[in-house]
């Protein structure tokens, strides 16, 4: 089981709406060697926590409260500059990850991980590094999103014209047949197409491609205008 070493930060708050979720996150962060200073189940509660107690480590529940979680990392990190954030996630889908790192979260971690994993994130953030759920860190797409969503719009930029228009349709789930149709153009000169962004994209597949198109979509990362920087 991993645990927090000594050199670590170790001053943690537990904030999720789920009161048996909470007690055996706390018991498991304290046999690693966290101090578990409060826990909170309610978003006006967990900014007051923060504040009054000042943790290096926040476990935030991305399902906590009515108002959009990534409100409160930001009230969070501007009452405590110094604090660490890691998310935790019902639902691994592309775009909670997305909003959780550019609203300033330091890691993610979808809650139905193995305890090893789920505690291996605390530790990892609490050292002052950041952590990508094992769900996510296979796929293509996450592999230039730990590089930050800049890093998939200049990545996507390299794209010629006719490229991104073959990539967007991918990403909406037509088919080569279908993209010829839609373009007036041959299914021979769209496969090529694909094979250029595979190529600039640095994938190593037709289907990698279609994996990352499809969590592209749904991340909702958006492109710049064809020609920008």
């Amino acid at each position: 089981m991993p645990t927090a070493s000594p050199s670590s930060r170790q001053r943690l708050i537990l904030l999720s709406p789920q009161p048996i979720y909470r007690f055996g996150l706390s018991h498991l962060a304290r046999s690693a060697g966290f101090e578990v200073l409060g826990e909170s189940g309610d978003v006006t509660h967990a900014l007051d926590l923060a504040i009054r107690t000042q943790p290096e480590l926040a476990a935030l529940d991305f399902s906590l409260g009515s108002q959009p979680a990534t409100q409160l990392i930001g009230q969070l990190l501007s009452a405590h500059r110094d604090l660490r954030v890691l998310v935790l996630l019902n639902d691994p889908a592309p775009r909670f990850v997305v909003e959780a790192m550019q609203a300033g979260a330091h890691g993610y971690v979808v809650k139905s991980e193995p305890i090893d994993a789920v505690l291996g994130a605390l530790c990892s953030v609490a050292a002052g590094g950041t952590f990508h759920s094992t769900h996510f860190c296979r796929r293509p797409f996450f592999k230039f999103l730990q590089a930050g969503p800049s890093a998939i719009r200049a990545a996507l930029n390299r794209l010629s014209d006719r490229e991104r228009e073959v990539f967007l349709h991918t990403a909406e789930g037509h088919t080569p047949t279908e993209i010829a149709a839609l373009l007036q153009i041959s299914i021979k000169t769209v496969e090529t197409h694909r094979a250029n962004v595979v190529d600039k994209l640095r994938l190593q597949s037709s289907a990698e491609l279609l994996e990352f198109a499809h969590d592209w979509r749904h991340a909702k990362i958006s492109l710049s205008p064809p020609g920008s920087d």
